[in-house]
């Protein structure tokens, strides 16, 4: 029987021992390969909050600076204050009720 395997024949450990070795490397290689993916994605979402809160602050900043001429208030118009002014004969126009 011919075992072929894409492995080079001179890689493989044929003792026990070796194995054992080559088992305990190849998992320490994981371990070590999911603590650098882990380290690679917190880095990756840290950059990215980091990129999401300067484009709130600047936008924050424009915003401040376009509202800035606005004044905001609030008003009411009183309809007893309001007196109608006709052109012709001023004088004879009587003042409005007193609504109070």
């Amino acid at each position: 029987m011919i075992y072929q395997t894409r492995i080079p024949v001179g890689i493989v450990p044929r003792t026990w021992s070796g194995r054992l070795a080559a088992t305990l490397i190849a998992a320490s290689l994981a371990v070590v390969g999911l603590f650098f993916l882990a380290f690679a994605l917190v880095a990756a979402a840290l950059i990215a909050a980091l990129a999401l809160a300067r484009i709130w602050w600047v936008a924050r900043k424009v915003r401040a600076q376009r509202d800035s001429g606005v004044i905001e208030g609030s008003y009411s118009v009183e309809a007893a204050s309001i007196r109608v002014i006709r052109p012709e004969n001023t004088d004879s126009i009587p003042p409005p009720p007193d609504s109070r």
